[in-house]
């Protein structure tokens, strides 16, 4: 079954009002009728009734957006923008159902999962998931400052306000455990003082864990030569 759209012209441009389809990977085109598309209708994706997860490409000439645009097709996952993500993020779209954004950033490839009842717009989306600190597990703190796409310094700040007193156990029991990746993934927060990794290398050297002792020293002559 091909896509079916339906468009309106609005003051901004032409909006992708419904479009009917049961495919999974959908393509809003970057012109209709003659004219440039720019924008994005309220819940346009009802008419999408495919049972599998569904991709959405939107191109970088659409710039507009009612915030309900993406709402109300649950098996939306996947939005790729070709375009970049300050142009997507201002759209402050609502955020439904957990999806990955693909797009780009100063023409760098970004990957960002949004979870669900968010707004895809920095920095509301990380002011929504500290502000619920309930809903909020280490990892995703963690997630933040190893990835920070879109994070501003101030919600830096809080995303390790939040982990800073479980770094220090989270690193040890990776070190215990002689688990790299944990203690590479807890290394990239930046968050281990000079201290702790002294610390860490006292322990990991007396267990005999060769492993966590060549990535803590890896660590400490990296801060060592960039003056960290």
């Amino acid at each position: 079954m091909t896509v079916i759209f339906n468009w309106e012209m609005r003051r901004e441009g032409l909006f992708v009002t419904s479009l009917k389809t049961n495919e999974d990977r959908l393509e809003i085109p970057s012109e209709l009728s003659g004219e440039p598309v720019v924008g994005l209708g309220g819940r346009f994706l009802l008419g999408c009734t495919s049972s599998l997860p569904v991709t959405l490409r939107i191109p970088s000439t659409v710039r507009f957006a009612d915030p309900d645009a993406l709402t109300g097709v649950p098996m939306l996952k996947h939005v790729v923008y070709d375009g970049e993500l300050e142009d997507f993020t201002s759209m402050r779209l609502e955020c439904e159902g957990g999806l990955t954004l693909s797009c780009t950033d100063d023409g760098r490839p970004v990957e960002f999962r949004f979870i669900g009842g968010s707004v895809m717009s920095f920095p509301e989306y990380d002011d929504f998931i500290l502000e619920h600190g309930y809903r909020m597990e280490p990892e995703t703190a963690i997630a933040r400052l190893i990835d920070p796409v879109g994070l501003s310094e101030g919600n830096r700040e809080r995303y390790a306000y939040a982990v800073r007193n479980r770094i220090v156990p989270m690193a040890e029991h990776a070190v215990v455990s002689n688990d790299p990746v944990n203690l590479g993934t807890v290394l990239k927060t930046g968050l281990l003082t000079d201290s702790d990794l002294r610390n860490l290398l006292e322990r990991s050297v007396g267990s005999g864990k060769t492993t966590m002792t060549a990535l803590l020293m890896s660590e400490i002559r990296r801060r060592a030569l960039e003056g960290v």
